[in-house]
């Protein structure tokens, strides 16, 4: 690996740790202000992906005040609230989950499998 491969491998590592802190989005969402608690799907664009590749994730829920929660078995969570975006940098098959709240604590969790590959 040369030294500009080096800083720019650095760069990225150090720009997903601070991004890929868990955060939860508990900004009010108008439309759902009298909706019963329901986590509906957890999408994703893909489900095999190379290596360095991405995968972005959405999690479809209804309800009031909700906070989502992600989970990973290895690699990086890009962002936060109801999209994020999944990258790693090594091969293998990972598991994503994400766990959804409402403000009268119903929660429910969700999981996608995505497979890594050179």
């Amino acid at each position: 690996m040369n030294l500009k491969s080096t800083s720019l491998a650095l760069v990225l590592g150090i720009v997903v740790c601070f991004l890929s802190c868990k955060k939860e989005d508990t900004s009010p969402n108008p439309a759902n202000s009298n909706q019963k608690f329901k986590f509906i799907s957890l999408d994703a664009d893909t489900l095999s992906i190379k290596v360095n590749g991405t995968v972005n994730l959405t999690a479809n829920a209804q309800g009031n005040g909700l906070t989502y929660t992600w989970n990973y078995s290895g690699g990086s969570l890009i962002g936060s609230g109801r999209k994020v975006i999944f990258t790693v940098c090594h091969a293998g098959k990972f598991t994503v989950s994400c766990d959804v709240k409402d403000n009268s604590n119903n929660t429910d969790s969700k999981q996608v499998s995505i497979q890594v590959h050179e």
